[in-house]
């Protein structure tokens, strides 16, 4: 907690999507119980995983994500000359959803580099379906392919309804066929894996359920049902 001029306590806490069940309950407690002129702002890139008893007692602002030329431009003073040759600034805006300070934070720790190969996985087995068997890689890492996916699916819901074309020739390809209902579905069932992943389900199956419906997305009739077997 800092203080300001006149007293007033502020605390931030950030990623507040990714709180495990424990942390959850002990700001639910503070919550429920505040302090005099303290003000506590939780930052969530999915709210959705956030406990609806924490979202019920707080006032929820949506700060749009940024993709201008700007913002790029900020993001590209901030990378050495050695990723500004690596990396393309566009790309790296769209897997972190246009939040550049979640990019230098991937970049910094080196969960980039294990992203971009998960994301490049996912890519192969929605343009090539038989790929969905060479997936050992994501064995103990559900729920970061499961991230990646998200954030995939949103970027292909993001350029099939504006028109756009993205940085990724196959994602591009895949929202050429993909339905957009369909997508939101997927979206969805994304959604409930990664908040299911906190109990006791099994993840490795659910998962496996959800990449046989991408490995179909482009040429799917009748989207499954995946969520109401959980």
């Amino acid at each position: 907690m800092n203080k300001t001029a006149d007293g007033l306590q502020i605390g931030v806490i950030f990623y507040g999507d990714q709180m495990n069940v424990s942390a959850a309950n002990s700001l639910l407690k503070t919550l429920e119980e505040p302090r005099e002129n303290t003000l506590i702002i939780i930052l969530a890139h999915n709210v959705q995983n956030l406990p609806a008893t924490i979202v019920s007692r707080c006032q929820n602002i949506h700060i749009a994500p940024s993709y201008s030329q700007q913002t790029q431009q900020w993001l590209t003073g901030q990378l050495s000359e050695t990723q500004q040759a690596d990396f393309d600034v566009e790309q790296l805006l769209e897997n972190a959803h246009g939040v550049p300070f979640k990019v230098l934070g991937e970049l910094s720790d080196g969960s980039y580099a294990t992203y971009q190969a998960h994301q490049n996985q996912l890519l192969s087995i929605a343009t090539h379906p038989l790929m969905i068997n060479q997936t050992q890689d994501f064995e103990g890492n559900e729920l970061e392919v499961l991230d990646c996916l998200q954030n995939l699916v949103i970027e292909a819901i993001r350029l099939k309804t504006s028109g756009q074309e993205g940085g990724l020739v196959e994602l591009n390809q895949v929202i050429q066929t993909a339905k957009s209902e369909f997508l939101f579905k997927l979206l969805d069932d994304v959604y409930l894996a990664i908040r299911l992943s906190k109990t006791s389900v099994n993840i490795k199956l659910l998962l496996d359920n959800i990449l046989i419906v991408w490995s179909h997305i482009t040429h799917l009739k009748q989207y499954p049902q995946i969520s109401a077997n959980y």
